[in-house]
């Protein structure tokens, strides 16, 4: 239910319109995440444009992202938040 809710925000929050100054923010954010959610944020910010259901894209992402090996499906949470935390800044 927490995970709903969160994408809920995230997808408010990623629809309006991004300045520059938000993506430099991403950028120095994403040098300061783990591997795992680096990957994650590389693979979910192109696919978040409007018209998309941010959650499903997050969610679909992820767990092709687990099931193919390529993250860690312990940390595939934990790791999604902090790359979703990054991607808040766009509007920050």
């Amino acid at each position: 239910m927490k995970k709903m809710i969160l994408l809920g925000v995230l997808a408010s929050v990623l629809f309006a319109p991004r300045s520059l100054a938000g993506v430099e923010e991403v950028k120095a954010c994403e040098a300061s995440l783990p591997n795992q959610a680096q990957l994650i944020l590389r693979a979910v910010a192109p696919r978040l444009k409007p018209g998309v259901d941010a959650r499903e894209v997050i969610k679909s992402t992820v767990i092709s992202m687990v099931r193919s090996g390529e993250i860690d499906s312990l940390d595939a949470r934990r790791n999604a938040r902090a790359a979703i935390r990054c991607l808040e800044k766009l509007n920050s």
